[in-house]
């Protein structure tokens, strides 16, 4: 629906409306779905936290961790396409958050790599983080 100005010195321009404008949006009902889905994925996030106790010490830890990176790069995705509207915009403003998330995966993953989080070399008791805690006893 366009608005036009006869008679006026705007003759001839067409006014976009509020329609015209949000027609590629999703309705209210995607919405919904959309933060059901989020949900859900958040609440497999949660999950993996219960699959062992402590939730990393055993050999599903790349699975785990792996499956964690995926879910939070899908959540990014989805928020980012239609919640913050990138799904509709200029494919410029989508290469920036994709350019963003290429990054801060990265970075994460360098790290977990700086701090040999990916092998097994810290569970054969080789490793106590509380060792600072321990006062050695006076001989005597």
């Amino acid at each position: 629906m366009t608005v036009t100005h006869e008679g006026t010195a705007d003759a001839g321009y067409e006014a976009a409306t509020d329609e015209a404008r949000h027609e590629h949006h999703p309705s209210d009902a995607q919405y919904w779905k959309v933060g059901l889905a989020l949900g859900l994925i958040t609440l497999l996030e949660v999950g993996t936290y219960f699959i062992a106790d402590p939730p990393y010490d055993h050999e599903l830890a790349p699975l785990l961790i792996g499956s964690l990176i995926f879910m939070m790069v899908l959540k990014f995705v989805v928020i980012g396409a239609y919640f913050m509207h990138l799904k509709f915009d200029n494919r410029l403003f989508r290469n920036v958050f994709v350019a963003g998330l290429l990054l801060a995966v990265g970075v994460y993953l360098a790290v977990l790599t700086a701090f040999e989080f990916w092998t097994d070399r810290y569970e054969d008791g080789t490793y106590d983080q509380d060792s600072f805690l321990v006062e050695d006893a006076p001989a005597g």
